[in-house]
């Protein structure tokens, strides 16, 4: 049987925790590569470039009108999803995911005088679920934060079978942050925001034992 050979790697992925009881190898402190074959990486950028396009998934509203609806979410649930800072909203460096994930919280609140259509929210969770697809963010820290984001939009009610549920979005936040190791004390030591992943651990864990995930939307 003839295999394509793998072609040589592109990306550094993090790596996965492993445990301390493990069939699996264990884990070296040399970051280890994934080798894809050229024609699966040429398949995969093709169709991401073409989803993104399509979407429009990087178009970002104007500043003015992130920056109000970043502070609806600052104002209003930071209380009860405490998953995010501020510095990581510095502008020109935030992630363009977190910033239209930002944007899904701020409409699905609703205000007296601010006017809120279903269209624009699924604007934005649309242009979130296909950034996500096509893997368009590398910091995995970025992507836990707005997995936890999309447990808010919860329109589906649990005696329909969907994946766009909080519960479907809850596993899979949950599935993550286990392969980052962030149910491990000894995994926070190493990280550069210890207090911001702990924050996000224990909004997944309480928000496990929720009957209701979602603001008045």
């Amino acid at each position: 049987m003839n295999v394509e050979p793998s072609a040589s790697p592109t990306t550094t992925y993090p790596q996965a925790y492993v445990g301390d009881i493990s069939v699996m190898s264990p884990v070296t402190s040399q970051q280890e590569q994934l080798q894809l074959p050229a024609a699966v990486r040429s398949t995969r950028d093709s169709f991401s470039s073409a989803l993104v396009r399509t979407t429009g998934a990087t178009s970002l509203p104007p500043q003015g009108k992130i920056d109000a609806l970043v502070g609806i979410y600052f104002k209003h649930l930071y209380h009860r999803a405490p998953i995010l800072d501020r510095k990581d909203l510095l502008v020109g460096k935030s992630s363009v995911l977190l910033l239209q994930s930002l944007c899904l919280i701020g409409t699905l609140l609703r205000h007296p005088g601010i006017e809120s259509t279903f269209e624009e929210r699924e604007k934005y969770y649309c242009k979130v679920k296909a950034l996500l697809y096509v893997n368009h963010e590398k910091d995995y820290h970025t992507v836990l934060k707005c997995l936890c984001f999309l447990l808010f939009r919860n329109f589906t009610p649990p005696r329909v079978v969907s994946l766009d549920c909080s519960w479907h979005w809850m596993g899979m936040a949950v599935r993550l942050a286990q392969q980052m190791g962030l149910h491990r004390e000894s995994t926070y030591a190493s990280l550069q925001n210890p207090g911001n992943a702990r924050r996000i651990m224990w909004f997944l864990f309480v928000s496990s034992f929720s009957n209701v995930l979602r603001p008045s939307c």
